[in-house]
């Protein structure tokens, strides 16, 4: 081989080896610190060796989110230390984190997959559950139409508030409200997985002998162990929501143990306009509105929360980033009449 050759391939070789190098740094986004009422910080990066405590003040919680969506509580001090493309948490004994995302710092919060274990709870009383879920239904849109006094039933249940999980999409979301569980161990960690490695609520009424009903949209997103009953848009008025609301009232008579009702229309008019828009806001009611009547008839407990939330963008609301917009909603409870 010439000497020409192998110089250029030594130049090529050189060149892909430093723009790798460059793309890793370019693509990496930092973590986000929040709380129960804020982000405190955006996509931040670390130096050597930055203790948490210089970033902010530690609270009464701290949970180191990890990519794979596990959370790990700590206490006490930690370092963060950039390693690569990922940021470590480091404590005393060791790396508490190896590939961190995000960390939540307030008050202790129970976990969405909170309905999971009320529903249990009640089904093992021998009280029906009416279990629903709010697709993109931000704590921040609660508290803003709840301070314009425009939500009266939704404040009599409200419960207060639980933290989504690490990738909060839909799929990461719904999985961890119907098992309990966070993402490693459930094994839904974003849009692209379907298939469950645990029991669901609806595992658990098949094994019991108990009747369940799942009502989506027109689109299946888990597999579950019932198969979902879907929803078109009848009526081409742009929603399901209304065809599922009808559904759920015909089911309610049917006496199922648990029905379990998937919303969908807050998240698609929060893509389509934002989250705080008065197109979104004024839909937030209609689904309220949906909830009072299936309360006049329904005896059993009924419990809602949602899979995330949304953020803001320039061009209507997206969501995905674990930080306080996308990682904590609200949470309901109507005890059994």
């Amino acid at each position: 081989m010439g000497k020409t050759k192998i110089a250029i391939i030594l130049l090529v070789t050189t060149i892909l080896s430093f723009s790798g190098c460059s793309f890793e740094e370019d693509q990496y986004d930092g973590i986000n610190v929040f709380t129960g009422e804020e982000t405190i910080v955006s996509g931040y990066i670390p130096g050597r060796d930055t203790p948490f405590s210089s970033i902010y003040e530690k609270s009464d919680t701290t949970m180191l989110i990890s990519r794979d969506g596990d959370m790990t509580h700590v206490t006490g001090d930690f370092l963060l230390r950039k390693d690569g493309g990922r940021i470590e948490a480091v404590g005393e004994d060791g790396v508490l984190v190896s590939d961190l995302v995000s960390i939540y710092a307030g008050d202790q919060l129970p976990g969405i997959g909170i309905l999971h274990q009320e529903t249990l709870e009640y089904l093992k009383e021998g009280v029906p559950v009416l279990a629903i879920l709010l697709d993109g239904f931000t704590h921040e849109q609660y508290k803003m139409l709840s301070s314009e006094d425009r939500f009266d039933y939704f404040e009599n249940l409200y419960m207060g508030k639980a933290i989504s999980v690490f990738t909060p999409v839909t799929n990461a979301g719904f999985a961890s409200i119907i098992t309990g569980e966070l993402p490693p161990v459930n094994g839904v960690h974003d849009r692209s997985y379907r298939d469950l490695q645990v029991e669901t609520i609806f595992g658990y009424a098949v094994e019991n002998s108990l009747d369940s009903m799942l009502l989506e949209g027109d689109i299946k997103i888990l597999n579950t162990e019932v198969e979902p009953v879907l929803n078109v848009d009848l009526n081409k008025n742009g929603d399901t929501d209304d065809e599922i609301f009808k559904a759920s009232l015909e089911s309610i008579d049917q006496g199922f143990d648990l029905v379990f009702i998937h919303f969908h229309g807050i998240d698609d008019r929060g893509h389509q306009f934002g989250p705080y828009h008065k197109n979104t806001l004024e839909y937030v009611e209609v689904v309220e509105d949906y909830l009072i009547e299936l309360d006049k008839v329904w005896e059993g407990a009924i419990i809602a929360t949602a899979d995330h939330g949304m953020i803001e963008t320039d061009d209507g609301g997206d969501h995905g980033s674990c930080q306080y917009e996308d990682m904590i909603v609200p949470y309901f409870l109507r005890e059994p009449k």
